[in-house]
């Protein structure tokens, strides 16, 4: 069985860097129980089993995915994260996507 969550959209509009901070700071606490709602879920009406759970994610993705193993790594059998986007600094540019 795959479960397939997406993320998407930026908060950082408009928005000074420390809001920006806090808004993302409160999204990922509510990322990691929405993923963490929906294993659970997947689990108890027999549909995955826990020792298999595997986690991908690309670009910010993969930024999310980092975020959920460091959080809770007993969670999940395997993780990949390509093409994670986890030091923006460092992108400045380097990086061929414009809005960086």
């Amino acid at each position: 069985m795959r479960l397939l969550l997406l993320q998407t959209g930026g908060v950082s509009k408009g928005r000074s860097v420390a809001q920006g901070q806090l808004i993302k700071i409160q999204l990922l606490a509510t990322f990691r129980v929405q993923i963490d709602a929906a294993i659970d879920h997947v689990i108890g009406k027999g549909l995955e089993n826990p020792s298999k759970i595997t986690v991908v994610g690309l670009s910010h993705g993969g930024f999310l995915m980092t975020y959920l193993i460091g959080q809770a790594p007993d969670n999940f059998a395997a993780a990949a994260a390509r093409n994670p986007v986890c030091n923006p600094g460092l992108m400045v540019g380097t990086t061929d996507i414009p809005n960086w």
